[in-house]
């Protein structure tokens, strides 16, 4: 693989359907709960997971094959993503209470980065200048 996008400039850039519903909900997050095989997660982010799937195209390849290529893919990414932190949770007095808190505080951390957004206008609002 190659970054085309670092060598024009152009700054790595993440949304989520989650993101887009703690926008609507003023910044506010929401419940934690552990999905079983995905991990941690709050409402708005476990909701926002569905949702991510179907703008991708995945859903739409009618090969499994090719399905379970890119899910598996999708998943050995994530986990190589997340290596650097079992040295961490390991060494936890409570792995769960520092999952949690530490979860919390990334999604915290991206909501409050997200507010900085441009405002979503107003049902029957029109913004003239």
């Amino acid at each position: 693989m190659f970054d085309v996008a670092t060598r024009v400039g152009i700054q790595p850039h993440s949304e989520s359907f989650g993101l887009t519903l703690a926008k609507w909900r003023g910044g506010q997050s929401a419940p934690y709960f552990v999905i079983p095989i995905l991990g941690p997660s709050t409402i708005q982010s476990g909701i926002g997971i569905a949702a991510d799937y179907y703008t991708t195209p995945w859903p739409y390849v009618h090969d499994q094959n090719i399905n379970y290529i890119a899910s598996g893919l999708q998943l050995i990414n994530l986990r190589s993503q997340l290596l650097p932190a079992d040295r961490l949770v390991e060494n936890a007095f409570d792995p769960y209470i520092f999952v949690r808190d530490a979860y919390l505080q990334r999604e915290k951390d991206k909501i409050e980065k997200n507010q900085a957004l441009p405002k979503i206008p107003e049902a029957g609002t029109t913004d003239k200048k």
